[in-house]
């Protein structure tokens, strides 16, 4: 015979882990749409178009425009994939040492920084996710242009290349 009390206790504890289970497969199963709600783009929805100037070539990538403080604080955060050939660019009032980091970030980046000639300084590639170290490069930059891990190896991207691109730089 089974006591009320362990019965009521065995019921309590297989509802909690049902619900858990559900809630885990909600975060890590949700479908695209739902994926979409949970990783908004930037307030200002503005989309650029970017080419690197490889030695194979020209190399175009679609990108958000982060060029606010919250646009740029969110970044790529809390993403689940990132297309080929997308991408985000920051765009910061002047030039100076600009540092980043993966917090809340969940795929792997590539950093490209770009100097107010337009010139890549320095590449951070296939930054880790969701780890809050800080990334950099020597020199100074205006941009940064974010690529999925691997992006820059794939396309042939080396710092001392050219970048082109048309926004309109934020006022100081």
């Amino acid at each position: 015979m089974i006591c009320g009390r362990t019965f009521g206790f065995r019921l309590l504890s297989v509802t909690c882990l049902a619900a858990g289970l559900w809630l885990v497969g909600r975060v890590a199963f949700c479908t695209p749409s739902e994926q979409a709600h949970r990783a908004p783009e930037p307030s200002s929805a503005r989309r650029t178009v970017v080419v690197v100037h490889t030695s194979r070539g020209d190399e175009s990538f679609d990108a958000e425009i982060a060029d606010t403080p919250a646009d740029r604080a969110r970044g790529l955060m809390e993403r689940w994939s990132l297309p080929a050939r997308a991408g985000m660019l920051f765009i910061f009032p002047r030039e100076q040492h600009l540092t980043f980091w993966m917090k809340n970030t969940l795929i792997p980046l590539d950093m490209i920084f770009i100097s107010h000639d337009r010139k890549i300084v320095g590449i951070v590639k296939k930054a880790k996710p969701l780890d809050t170290a800080t990334r950099s490069v020597s020199g100074l930059s205006q941009f940064v242009l974010e690529l999925a891990g691997g992006a820059s190896d794939a396309y042939g991207i080396e710092p001392g290349q050219t970048v082109s691109f048309d926004v309109t730089i934020p006022v100081r």
